[in-house]
């Protein structure tokens, strides 16, 4: 096992998954600015993007993609821990229902999603 500081294992991990697993986008602010960055040059802006200044935005966009069947890993940087808990508390609600929305299960011929 390799003895990594800890960004570094970070940025392992996340190379070693998108390597293996196309559906997997990585996004935040500060990344993906120059066509120079290592995980651009590697996996390209289709899997690589920068994001506006909003850790609100950032994670409705994992939201999305995750609901549309993709596997996005979000870099934040500065999200305050109410937000971290508003967020985290709708997006754990709305992935639990995802499955079953991707699927067009229905409740008595509607689809159901929690509200957010």
């Amino acid at each position: 096992m390799a003895n990594l500081p800890f960004i570094a294992a970070i940025d392992a991990g996340i190379h070693q998954e998108m390597r293996r697993d196309p559906s997997v986008l990585y996004f935040g602010q500060n990344m993906a600015t120059t066509e120079n960055h290592e995980f651009v040059a590697e996996y390209g802006h289709d899997r690589v993007r920068v994001t506006p200044i909003s850790e609100t935005a950032e994670i409705g966009i994992a939201i999305g993609a995750a609901m549309a069947g993709l596997r996005p890993v979000v870099e934040l940087y500065m999200a305050e821990g109410a937000v971290n808990r508003d967020c985290f508390a709708a997006s754990s609600r709305v992935a639990a229902a995802g499955p079953s929305c991707r699927r067009g299960e229905t409740r008595r011929g509607r689809t159901t999603s929690p509200a957010a």
